[in-house]
Formats: structure tokens, sequence, C-alpha cells
């Protein structure tokens, strides 16, 4: 019966629901659910258990076209759901029976790349899939040892891809385990602010940032709209200040014709419903 085939949904252990304003980005789509992609029960279980109730439209797009093992170029924008749109497929397609590497991720920074593996642990939590993270800053010995115990998933930055390949040794630096640590308490919501370099405005995705402060404004548009981008993420909303000194203005007018828009300057009220999740589900509650 249909109850029975669902009683596996009611044993998960699903995060409380979201109920944050999304923008099109994301909720533009066909209607598609994930079980529609014919995926192993235990990838879903680690999909929903991460959270996401629907595919986003680039998911929705890139999943079966991948599914088919067909190559794919694909292009969105920040936060919508990019690593999803390639993990999904890649872990479905993973024989953990297979004492192999099956799948090597390539990203380009250590941040990302921890945030990457850590995606790729969760989802596929339930089904036995061991995946390695490799990155420049530890140690090449060990990482070697690690690849030969059985792993099915690499997710490495291209210059540890080069060491491994040269069988170079590198030294493990003094900073990594603070900033590995930092990380990790932001992501857990065990510190709300971050002070932080470009390092983590590629591709780094913690949901619950709403406010992005550039302290010092970019000097190019793509650098820009990384860091804007972190906060947003998934198609909620977030706001993002930039702090602007006379010698900026040339780089303002830059950006702002570069990207085709309009950065504008602080109102004296913000509108808390603009970052503040409290706000919007308040809102919707008085309409």
């Amino acid at each position: 019966s249909s109850s029975s085939s669902n009683d596996w949904k009611a044993k998960l252990k699903v995060p409380p629901k979201d109920n944050r304003i999304k923008t099109s980005d994301v909720t533009s789509t066909r209607g598609t659910d994930f079980e529609e992609f014919c995926l192993k029960r235990e990838l879903l279980m680690g999909i929903f258990e991460q959270g996401w109730e629907k595919p986003s439209p680039i998911q929705e797009a890139a999943i079966p076209v991948a599914l088919l093992g067909i190559d794919i170029l694909a292009r969105a924008k920040n936060g919508t759901g990019k690593t999803g749109a390639y993990t999904i497929p890649l872990l479905q397609k993973i024989n953990v029976n297979n004492n192999a590497i099956q799948a090597l991720v390539v990203v380009p920074t250590r941040e990302l790349a921890m945030q990457t593996s850590n995606i790729c642990m969760e989802l596929g939590r339930h089904m036995g899939i061991r995946v390695m993270v490799t990155t420049g800053g530890t140690n090449l010995k060990d990482d070697i040892m690690r690849i030969y115990e059985n792993v099915h998933v690499v997710v490495a930055t291209p210059g540890r891809i080069l060491d491994l390949v040269e069988k170079k040794v590198c030294l493990t630096p003094y900073t990594l385990p603070h900033r590995n640590r930092v990380f990790h308490d932001f992501r857990k919501g065990l510190c709300r602010n971050l002070v932080c370099s470009d390092l983590f405005t590629r591709g780094i995705d913690i949901q619950a940032v709403n406010v992005v402060i550039n302290f010092d404004f970019p000097k190019m548009a793509e650098t820009y709209l990384h860091r804007i981008g972190r906060s947003g993420r998934f198609g909620h909303l977030g706001i993002a200040i930039n702090l602007i000194t006379y010698e900026d203005r040339d780089l303002l007018h830059k950006i702002e014709a570069e990207l085709n828009t309009t950065i504008k300057p602080i109102p004296k009220v913000i509108d808390p419903t603009l970052y503040v999740a409290e706000a919007q589900t308040e809102n919707a509650d008085n309409n």
C-alpha cells in the first residue's frame, strides 16, 4: 500500500521546515519531486534529512541528464543548488561494493572542498559511501595512505591533485586547525559573526547567513558577486552592506555598470523582512 511504502519517510530525522520567503531563482520549476529521478531510497533519505524538499531549477535540469551519463556544462546563480545538482547523480552512480575511487570532485579552495565533502557524506550517510577530502596544507603521506583505504569519492583542490600525481610532501601549516574549527563553529551556529577573507567567497554555502558586510569594497565585479552571494542562499532573501570611501567611487560605478545594477545608499530603516526569518514569518501570518 502507499502508506506502507512511505513508512520510511516517517522515520527520517528531518530538520524543521524552512518557512523563509524564497525567490523565483529556486521556485521556478516544473514541480518535479526528487523521487521522480528514480534514486536509491538510501540517497533519498539523505536528501530529505538535509531538508531539501524539492529540486531547484538547476537540479531539475541537470540531475536527469547526469544520470544518463551525459557530459554537462551548467551555470546557475550563487546559492541555487549547484552542488546538489552534481553530487546527487554522482552518489547515485557509486557502487559501494567496488572498493575503488569512482568519482573525483575538483574545487578551487580548501574551504569549499571541506564543505563539498561534508555534503557528500551527509547525502550518502545511509549508503555506506566513503568520502575523502584532500587539500593543500594537510600531510601528503597521510592522504596517500587514506586513498588506499577503499575510498569511493575524493574531493580535492587542483594543487593537491598535482601533489598526489608528483608524490611531493607538503608540511601542515599551524593555522589550519584553528581555521577549520572557526568554520565549523560558524556553520553550526555556535558563533553568529565571521570575519574572513575572499577564501570564503567562492561556493561556501551556509544557508543561515543573511547579512554580508564588505569592509573593503572589492575591485572586481566577480569578487563582489561571490562575496554578496554568501547571503540569500537557495533563493532566500539577504542584504549586503558596503563600506565605501571617497576613493572607492570609481570602483562602485564600474561594478554597477558591469552588473547592470544599482547599489543604493543605506536607508535610515532597513526592512527586517529582507533578512530576519522571524519578521518574514510574522509578516506572512499578518497577511
